[in-house]
């Protein structure tokens, strides 16, 4: 009963009492043991809270739909730049393990490029290959905005440039990466027979975490530029890494321990590659958006202390929250200083980004706020969308109250007309009360 309890104890903790410590109070090395601590149940919790698992699931459905054309445009990338071998070389490895499905993929992909390039029809086959790779990265964002807690996505043209501009680079890194990997290891191996030192279990350990280094810079990329927000290089770099680490093991165990699969070749003959690969694809899924949370909790954990009441955070502390936001960004308009943003905001008011994120969504909705973009255009900023000298207090719990669908068919009974009637008397003594200041004046 005593080991019981203890385990009650060291949970409440982990879930509860972790958050109520001020880290101010703590010595350096304690206060880095309490940020790893929320760190890692921000990310566990993320990662239930936010669908995770169903994200990698639609993504894995959309990555089997997409998977040829995107092969196929970053094959001819490669095609362009000269190095298609090369890049079929290091994509092999990559899928190493599903060598049947990488066969016909590659087959498939090359048909594709020369389908669009012969015919008629050549340009509603490269325009129908845009698309299903812009249409691919746009579901990944959509994930990934999820996450960080962002409701709006990339402009369609914004989509064009950035996706496509990661396309182009995509090929080159892989090549680049491949060719670095191997130079190394020729270079390794022919010092190893002049210098007998470089011959040891650390040397050849270096040379086989390069897979795993590679990885985790390709992920990093991916947690710093797909988000439509701006993600600080260190969390990025620390998720990318880590996730690059999960990767490759997961990786290591499937190629290795694929004697165990050997039932679903007696049960689905030649078809038998296909779930598994399903299986391998969902679950490399999983370990990146596991990534994605690890990034945002260490982005983020200064300002969560509070981070599972926020989710469930009451109306009127909701409007109250709504007014603080607009006095700080009037406040900021009227002294000619730069925008604000929800990182900012999530700052100086030290409340959870998620939360504030929700809140800025309803102002801009509400047409309390207006977008604009900041100088590294990857982040929006905020500034009133009307003059400061007519927002009031009620002005915006009115607005506020006006988001979301509100026109709904209702029976104009007797009862509904005397309704509507006493809380328009109501709205206009509060709005004639001496306590409706402007916001700011508060």
């Amino acid at each position: 009963m005593k080991i019981f309890s203890l385990i009650q104890q060291a949970v409440l903790f982990v879930k509860h009492d972790i958050w109520r410590i001020n880290k101010r109070t703590l010595s350096p090395l304690r206060a880095f043991i309490v940020d790893q601590i929320r760190i890692a149940m921000l990310t566990v919790r993320g990662f239930g809270e936010d669908n995770c698992y169903f994200h990698a699931s639609a993504l894995t459905f959309y990555t089997l739909l997409s998977i040829v054309p995107v092969i196929a445009m970053l094959f001819g990338i490669a095609r362009g730049f000269g190095f298609e071998k090369v890049l079929e070389k290091n994509l092999q490895e990559q899928l190493a393990g599903h060598e049947e499905v990488t066969e016909r993929l590659l087959g498939f992909a090359n048909a594709l490029l020369q389908n669009t390039k012969s015919g008629v029809i050549v340009g509603v086959g490269i325009a129908l290959l845009l698309w299903t790779v812009i249409k691919l990265f746009g579901h990944i964002e959509l994930s990934f905005n999820e996450i960080w807690g962002i409701k709006k996505s990339r402009s369609f043209l914004r989509k064009m440039t950035d996706y496509l501009s990661m396309m182009l680079i995509a090929p080159i890194f892989l090549v680049a990466s491949s060719s670095m990997t191997v130079m190394l290891s020729s270079q390794v191996a022919t010092m190893e027979k002049k210098i007998y030192l470089l011959n040891n279990p650390l040397t050849h350990l270096m040379l086989k975490s390069i897979p795993m280094v590679t990885m985790g810079i390709l992920f990093w990329l991916v947690y710093m530029f797909i988000p439509n927000t701006k993600v600080r290089v260190v969390p990025a770099l620390i998720g990318g890494f880590i996730s690059g680490i999960i990767y490759q093991c997961v990786q290591f165990a499937y190629v290795n321990f694929q004697v165990f699969t050997s039932k679903y070749n007696a049960i689905y003959g030649s078809f038998a590659a296909i779930p598994l690969f399903l299986a391998w694809l969902q679950l490399s899924w999983v370990v990146v958006l596991f990534g994605a949370e690890i990034a945002f909790a260490i982005q983020n954990v200064d300002t969560y202390e509070f981070e599972g009441e926020s989710q469930n955070v009451s109306q009127s502390t909701k409007k109250m929250l709504a007014i603080h936001i607009m006095k700080v960004v009037i406040d900021r308009f009227r002294s000619g200083s730069t925008p604000v943003t929800s990182q900012e905001l999530s700052q100086i008011m030290d409340i959870p980004v998620r939360l504030i994120r929700l809140i800025i969504f309803d102002l801009v909705e509400a047409r309390l706020l207006s977008e604009v973009r900041t100088t590294s255009e990857k982040e929006s900023a905020y500034q009133p969308a009307c003059s400061e000298s007519k927002i009031t207090i009620q002005l915006v719990l009115d607005k506020m109250d006006t988001v979301g669908f509100t026109d709904i068919p209702l029976q104009k009974t007797e009862f509904i007309t005397n309704l509507q009637k006493k809380l328009d008397q109501l709205r206009s003594t509060v709005q004639n009360s001496p306590e409706n200041l402007l916001i700011s004046e508060l």
